[in-house]
């Protein structure tokens, strides 16, 4: 017992030597800047001014939407919703602040001109659609129905009742069956 005492300490130290030398190199690449898309190369500069202007827009319309859903829960006085909606707003606010300087950079960049601009653009639009879905997670919040789901139109339809008892099955001449009675 006092020898496996002793060897406890080596078996750890090999033991952690191993999981070290099998666990797989954690350190990150260095990444290069983000290539744009092709898609983005083919805008002009005046075409990214106008579709930049239009993200900023709806960038403005989502937090609106999202302050809204804010004063809903207070309303509803739900502490969950509202805890969650906050959450979201946080989060909402961070990713304008990103979009606000990506935006006035690249209004510089078109100004000059330069090839920076593709990309800014395409920081951009990734800010613009990462605030899109913190505006539905924030809705999902407050459990807003989709109108898809709830105003589908959907007809529904379903079978006669069989035993309807304000529909008399037998009809006016016919006499309904007697039921036993243990009175009889």
């Amino acid at each position: 017992m006092k020898r496996l005492a002793r060897l406890m300490p080596l078996f750890a130290i090999i033991g952690m030597a191993t999981a070290l030398s099998a666990a797989p190199d954690s350190t990150p690449s260095p990444a290069g800047p983000p290539t744009p898309p092709q898609a983005a190369h083919a805008m002009t500069a005046a075409d990214m001014k106008v579709k930049s202007e239009a993200i900023r827009t709806q960038i403005t319309d989502d937090i609106r939407y999202v302050l809204h859903l804010k004063e809903v829960a207070k309303k509803k006085k739900d502490v969950i919703k509202l805890t969650c909606v906050n959450d979201r707003l946080v989060q909402l606010k961070a990713q304008q602040n990103i979009a606000d300087g990506v935006g006035g950079e690249l209004q510089g960049a078109l100004e000059r001109n330069s090839d920076e601009r593709f990309n800014l653009y395409v920081q951009l639009d990734s800010t613009a659609s990462e605030i899109k879905t913190l505006r539905e997670q924030a809705a999902a919040c407050i459990g807003e129905p989709e109108l898809f789901k709830q105003e589908s139109g959907v007809i529904v339809e379903k079978p006669e009742i069989t035993d309807d008892p304000t529909v008399d099955p037998f009809g006016p001449e016919v006499e309904p069956p007697g039921y036993a009675s243990p009175f009889d």
